[in-house]
């Protein structure tokens, strides 16, 4: 039993963070795992639902902001923003009718619009037979055959419209279809040749761990004393026994969010690619061992050595302002900082693509990619940015224009993103630079 469409009425109570965790989900979802385009579409017209800005929303906006078309985009030339709308009705048609058929909030995107509903069910309706325009996509009533045809002809005409739809289906060359887009295989280079073998290093950050005390010999890290002001603030968060002692160390174990989700985008595509890969801890290793690899890093110089150095005579670098805010900045330009809007936890910040010849590889020859930020979040946008058509077929244009032969050797982009909370709303080009095709300096 599916329940009736009458039963679900636009929702008006809501809250915000209701919103965003129904849109988190579906996100996350099977149906969405691998449609980039349909992600950046349905985050940028929910979140301006959110915001209650649904009023501003236009094809032109959705074209530019949500799909990455240039300012010259003409919705009268370019149908794509009202595909991507069809495919991603279907997408939540999919989606509701099976990962997430129990939820109790949907999220509806109207026919011959492009704004998005919230909707509620409602428990006072009774449970009927499945609904036909949102649970389940149907096909229209098939046409009654014409009365006036005989049965042997009608059965004449359906064998030989069969033999001549057979002889059609396998006398046609089959399509050989490539899952990765020329476009991607050109920005990746080397990192997607069918032989490549791909490190894939992942940065982490120092922390300062405090948990209750072990027996001496079962942690090898050096304790330090903890503050008897943190005892009641441990308590409040975590379980302590009355006489039981605090230990205090440092600890690389970790790694943060953004680098994970930018991991995920990076083995998607390299899957598609059918490339071998390893994923390293950056602490198992030291820099020496990436010379003449392919290799992807995730991480900020506040996290990683290795692109402290890489990192140490590019065209944007990080840095810390007289607040001591980290920024990422070019000599004489204004730099890019985290923003933070209200006392929400919605946040403006950057990400980082920075693309070299490997340690000690020419520049033809081994590539090094490293996916950083001034967040963790900014290092996913940065890896999500490089794994999409759309913004790679547009980042090439732009390099073409500036008098390139394609994607250089070596360069960075710069990349404007908005955050929830840690998690990746949206993200567009900034900036970029072109940098000198010469090795990196670490030896």
């Amino acid at each position: 039993m599916v329940i009736e469409q009458s039963q679900w009425h636009v929702a008006v109570s809501l809250s915000s963070e209701e919103k965003q965790q129904e849109l988190n989900a579906v996100l996350a979802s099977a149906p969405f795992a691998r449609s980039d385009q349909l992600r950046s579409f349905l985050r940028y017209v929910c979140n301006m639902e959110i915001e209650g800005r649904v009023d501003e929303l236009n094809e032109y906006l959705v074209g530019v902001e949500a799909l990455g078309r240039p300012e010259s985009y003409s919705p009268v030339d370019d149908s794509s923003v009202r595909s991507r709308a069809w495919e991603l009705r279907q997408k939540l048609l999919k989606l509701y009718s099976s990962e997430r058929v129990d939820s109790r909030i949907r999220i509806d995107l109207p026919r011959g619009g492009y704004a998005p509903q919230y909707l509620v069910m409602d428990d006072t309706m009774p449970v009927t037979e499945p609904r036909k325009d949102f649970a389940t996509p149907v096909e229209g009533p098939a046409p009654e055959a014409s009365k006036s045809y005989s049965l042997p002809v009608t059965v004449t005409c359906v064998l030989i419209g069969a033999l001549l739809s057979a002889a059609f289906f396998c006398l046609r060359p089959k399509p050989q279809t490539d899952p990765v887009d020329p476009v991607l295989k050109e920005a990746w280079g080397p990192l997607l040749e069918p032989d490549a073998s791909d490190m894939l290093v992942m940065a982490n950050a120092l922390y300062l761990l405090i948990r209750p005390e072990m027996p001496p010999g079962f942690n090898t890290h050096k304790q330090y004393p903890v503050p008897q002001e943190i005892y009641n603030e441990y308590r409040e968060k975590r379980p302590l026994e009355k006489d039981r002692k605090l230990s205090m160390f440092t600890s690389s174990n970790t790694v943060q969010m953004g680098y994970i989700n930018g991991l995920i985008a990076t083995t998607s595509l390299l899957q598609k690619a059918h490339v071998s890969f390893t994923v390293l801890p950056e602490r198992a290793i030291n820099p020496s061992s990436m010379r003449n690899h392919n290799v992807v890093l995730f991480g900020a110089p506040q996290d990683s050595m290795a692109v402290t150095e890489m990192l140490s005579n590019t065209a944007f670098r990080f840095g810390y302002d007289s607040t001591f805010d980290l920024i990422l900045s070019k000599p004489g330009a204004k730099p890019y900082f985290l923003m933070h809007r209200g006392d929400t936890s919605d946040a403006s910040t950057y990400g980082l693509i920075t693309v070299l010849p490997s340690l000690g590889a020419s520049p033809n020859g081994k590539r090094t990619v490293i996916f950083s930020g001034i967040s963790s979040v900014g290092a996913q946008a940065a890896a999500e940015f490089f794994s999409s058509t759309v913004h790679m077929r547009e980042l090439r244009d732009r390099f073409q224009k500036a008098g390139a032969k394609g994607f250089p050797s070596s360069y960075q982009v710069v990349v404007h993103c908005k955050a929830f909370d840690s998690m990746l709303i949206s993200f567009d080009y900034a900036n970029s630079a072109i940098l000198a095709p010469t090795t990196s300096t670490i030896q």
